[in-house]
């Protein structure tokens, strides 16, 4: 106890219990040595970094704020093999017209209306009847459950539906689709069928092996759509499903061109690095050159990153017929 001086013939004994009292702040510096011992695969979560270093997951977070530790989150690049790199080279190739240099536009000026670049969204669910009644269903209520079974029946079946999409062309219309293993190979009869039904010459063709960065739906449109769903509660498999829907329609053509427009960047700098992935992608400033109206509909290749990929595929025995 300390005494306080009297002020007006009044005084008061001020206590010190509590600022000397309670647990002691631990070290910082022994606990980031400690942090610096775990294997860099063990650093997360939070929760198994606090496991193997032997502290509280309070603590971590604790200096996370302080600044002593930082959060890092990246996407894994995939390894890639000359073949893979060769391939990339030629895919990015086929998106560029070899005398303007300019890559080919989301915006499509033969058809009637703004396309807004979306073709449709399908569930893999199916709906059955309820055999018994609980709590949150009664007997013989319509109910919605996830396909199990991915077949080829089911894929060509969307596909087919997706082919009926209006698309005011009488070119060869390319669906790019990934090399996930339950995808049907483009020289499938079912599919070659379905797509030459009613006129049209819509064909399949797989992107290239361990290239997510040539997929618009890996490049932003799967991150944008679960940003927006998660700001719904979801309760069930059918809210869920509606708030996908929701945030599918709720994307804007303004946004998906972007996305285009990134897609482009993504493949010159695929041609700059001679088909490798090691590369940063340079900031554009989209959202301000559309402010000021002087963003393009496409961009252009550099001539000399164009020449220099073209002459690494014929070096490789690979010349380039597009």
């Amino acid at each position: 106890m300390v005494p306080i001086p009297r002020v007006d013939g009044l005084g008061e004994w001020k206590c010190r219990i509590k600022q000397n009292s309670g647990r002691k702040k631990k070290g910082r510096d022994e606990i980031a040595a400690r942090i610096r011992a775990v294997p860099i695969e063990e650093r997360k979560p939070y929760r198994r970094l606090a496991h193997a270093a032997g502290i509280s997951k309070h603590l971590v977070q604790a200096l996370i704020r302080e600044g002593i530790l930082t959060v890092h989150s990246t996407r894994i690049k995939p390894y890639l093999t000359d073949t893979n790199k060769f391939r990339r080279m030629e895919h990015a190739l086929t998106f560029i017209d070899p005398t303007s240099l300019m890559f080919e536009p989301i915006w499509d000026s033969h058809r009637k209306g703004k396309w807004d670049g979306k073709i449709g969204l399908w569930p893999l669910t199916e709906t059955y009847l309820a055999l018994r009644r609980n709590e949150y269903r009664a007997h013989g209520e319509e109910c919605t459950r996830n396909i199990d079974s991915i077949n080829r029946r089911l894929l060509t079946g969307l596909c087919y539906t997706c082919y009926q999409v209006e698309v005011a062309t009488k070119n060869v219309i390319l669906i790019q689709q990934d090399n996930a293993k339950p995808r049907i190979g483009p020289s499938d009869p079912d599919i070659l069928a379905a797509g030459t039904a009613d006129g049209r010459n819509i064909r399949l063709f797989w992107q290239p092996a361990n290239s997510p960065d040539t997929n618009i739906l890996d490049l932003g449109l799967f991150a944008l759509l679960q940003a927006l769903q998660l700001r719904k509660p979801v309760y069930g498999i059918q809210s869920r499903i509606r708030a996908v829907e929701d945030a599918y329609e709720a994307m804007d053509e303004y946004t998906l061109d972007d996305i285009f427009l990134t897609l482009q960047k993504c493949m010159e700098c695929i041609l700059k690095e001679s088909g490798g992935n090691e590369y940063k992608l340079p900031h554009m400033g989209k959202a301000k050159l559309r402010t000021e109206g002087k963003l393009p509909k496409s961009f252009s290749c550099d001539r000399k990153i164009y020449t220099s990929a073209r002459a690494i595929l014929e070096k490789a025995g690979r010349p380039f017929l597009f």
